[in-house]
């Protein structure tokens, strides 16, 4: 029978190299998504904000230097990018972070088990199978994903 003990380090190890990839993965996917859903949006507020422009009611050259004015003051305006690029920024990290809950959950329990459960025995082996649980979904991932075995081809 293997000592339980001896499972711990390697455990917690691996159980960290999981929180920190999957940390990597949450801000870099998240801030990557975030940039260009912002840029699409900003795209199309842009034009729209234009084509509305081109538009009066009644013909009038104040009206016309006034929507002029407005419209170059929104265009060259900071705040609506920076909100938009932050509400983004957000809602991608959130999305990334369910998208990782399972490796997440697998790093905290190969970290924390030993700290959370009372009877050694019992914490060394759940530290254990959460970090064999972490290397066999990023084995799947490896093999699948970057050697591309049992993968579908697509066109």
């Amino acid at each position: 029978m293997v000592n339980s003990n001896l499972l711990k380090i390697p455990a917690m190890a691996i159980g960290a190299a999981g929180a920190a990839l999957s940390a990597y993965s949450i801000v870099k996917d998240g801030n990557a998504k975030a940039r260009c859903e912002t840029k699409e949006e900003l795209g199309t507020a842009y034009v729209d904000m234009y084509v509305k422009n081109l538009s009066s009611s009644r013909e009038s050259h104040l009206l016309e230097k006034v929507k002029r004015f407005v419209l170059k003051q929104k265009f060259d305006n900071s705040f609506f990018p920076f909100l938009l690029q932050a509400k983004n920024h957000v809602v991608n990290w959130v999305s990334e972070t369910a998208e990782n809950i399972i490796p997440i959950t697998l790093s905290a329990l190969a970290i924390g088990a030993p700290k959370l459960i009372k009877n050694t025995k019992i914490a060394n082996y759940t530290s254990a199978a959460s970090a064999g649980l972490l290397v066999l979904g990023a084995g799947k991932f490896f093999i699948h994903d970057v050697l591309g075995i049992g993968k579908n081809k697509e066109y």
